[in-house]
């Protein structure tokens, strides 16, 4: 959560660590929501919803410092796009596909515009809007607490918030930022060439960008080989599952829902390949560290960290939660003990470092998108608010973390495997699953089949989004077609 007061408008850690990925440093990575209508919804209460938005706490923008060291912030007034209509209908089994494509919108929070309502009739009668940000503007969490005071009218504090700091003010942050750099550095280096306290990081953050190099490599290879799909676009699906089910599975084997998330996309990463079925595998979870949210706070930023954990499933990889419940619990516990994340901290030295260093060496120096195989977000409930837009009842809901015009080649030579989200509507969650590696997820159909083959074996009744079947997904019924 952002603070109110001066300090809530710089950008956080994380903040600038999706900025980066937007200039082309990792990863891109941008939010998307989504909401299905079984109506028509009306064009009055789009524009109204698409009005609110544009002055509510998403019109906001970055402004890098004039002065060299000082810290970037946010800034009032950003690039507004129209909502974007789909002129033709597109048929039920084309709305993730379309989701996907709304996704390639280009998004700047520096120089152009931070978020975009796009919406599409569905040839059957329904509608299906969305909503993309950019990832540095906020977190999951963060857009639906956008949506949720676009959708009640309620009036966001942007307390702090201007057009532009004085040029005596990023002095001042400079100075402040390079006095804590040469401070920390000498106790950086005290601490590593005295103590010897600092040493086992470093050699962890030499390791690790050791292995991107060779993974790089290897990726190279495999590209020059003609091995990777031409034009592939990363692997998504959205699936339905009933939370009572969903919960009942859980508890049966001692687990949580988010204990059961992380098993479900675990177990994904043997079912495909990516990893063998006696290798351990690292699971991140963002870790939400907003508390309560603050009176007259500006927008809340990402407010957020990721806890880890590295599992190996002992006999059988069903029926283990309680394994995964307990190492979950430990790895949010040492997460809360700081909300800096310990891959995002620069080998022992300041974090006013990576302000001052370019780009390329802040994004070396943190190596955070390279600790984790896959990702689960247990995003949590969706506010009665957001369960209607207008008279229009929602029919499901979704959030997830895309990675638009990420090359093959370099989805191959990164971690990160599997990125999934879980999101309760009302009655039942919504599983959102993107598949990061070419060669484990050629194509959004082989990731759904995968999905929904877990999903049975686990007892539970997947219904996905892109078909208007009841039940795709039964045991022995329509999912043996895909």
């Amino acid at each position: 959560m952002a603070l109110a007061g001066d300090g809530g408008t710089y950008l956080s850690l994380v903040d600038m660590h999706f900025l980066r990925t937007h200039r082309g440093h990792g990863m891109p990575v941008v939010m998307q929501g989504i909401w299905m209508f079984d109506e028509t919804v009306d064009e009055t209460t789009l524009s109204q919803l698409h009005r609110r938005l544009a002055s509510g706490p998403l019109n906001r923008r970055v402004i890098k410092p004039l002065v060299p060291g000082a810290r970037h912030y946010w800034a009032l007034g950003s690039s507004i796009a129209p909502i974007h209509y789909t002129r033709h209908a597109i048929p039920r089994d084309r709305v993730i596909e379309w989701a996907d494509e709304r996704t390639l919108t280009r998004l700047n929070p520096e120089h152009g515009i931070g978020w975009e309502l796009s919406v599409a009739r569905i040839d059957d009668g329904g509608t299906i809007i969305s909503l993309v940000c950019s990832h540095a503007l906020t977190d999951a969490r963060g857009l639906i607490a956008a949506l949720d005071a676009a959708v009640t009218g309620k009036q966001e504090s942007r307390a702090g918030l201007v057009r532009r700091r004085s040029l005596g003010n990023e002095l001042r942050d400079a100075a402040t930022q390079y006095w804590q750099f040469l401070i920390g550095s000498l106790l950086a280096f005290y601490a590593i060439f005295v103590q010897g306290t600092n040493r086992d990081e470093i050699v962890r953050h030499m390791r690790r960008n050791r292995v991107d190099v060779l993974r790089r490599k290897r990726a190279a290879t495999i590209a020059g080989s003609g091995q990777l799909p031409a034009h592939w676009r990363e692997a998504t699906t959205i699936i339905d599952v009933m939370a009572s089910e969903w919960d009942a599975v859980a508890a049966r084997s001692n687990g949580t829902p988010n204990s059961l998330l992380v098993c479900v996309v675990s177990n994904l990463m043997y079912s495909s390949g990516a990893k063998g079925l006696h290798e351990p595998v690292t699971i991140g979870m963002p870790f939400d560290t907003s508390g309560d949210e603050a009176t007259g706070a500006p927008m809340r930023s990402n407010a957020l960290t990721l806890s880890t954990i590295t599992w190996a499933p002992r006999g059988s990889r069903y029926g283990e939660l309680f394994l995964l419940r307990d190492q979950a619990r430990e790895a949010f516990q040492r997460t809360s003990a700081s909300t800096i994340p310990e891959a995002a901290r620069p080998a022992g030295f300041p974090l006013a470092t990576l302000n001052i260093v370019p780009d390329r060496v802040a994004t070396k120096l943190t190596s955070s998108s390279s600790i984790t195989e896959a990702v689960a977000s247990h995003v949590g409930t969706l506010p009665e608010s957001l369960t209607h837009l207008g008279k229009y009842p929602v029919a499901s809901s979704a959030a997830r973390a895309a990675h638009p015009r990420f090359p093959a080649e370099e989805a191959l030579a990164g971690r990160l495997v599997i990125d999934a989200c879980l999101l309760r509507n009302g009655d039942h969650y919504t599983l959102a699953v993107n598949g990061v590696d070419p060669v484990r997820f050629p194509t959004s159909r082989g990731l759904r089949s995968l999905v929904i083959k877990e999903l049975e074996k686990w007892g539970l009744v997947p219904q996905s989004w892109d078909s208007n079947e009841p039940g795709l997904g039964i045991p022995g019924g329509p999912s043996a077609l895909f």
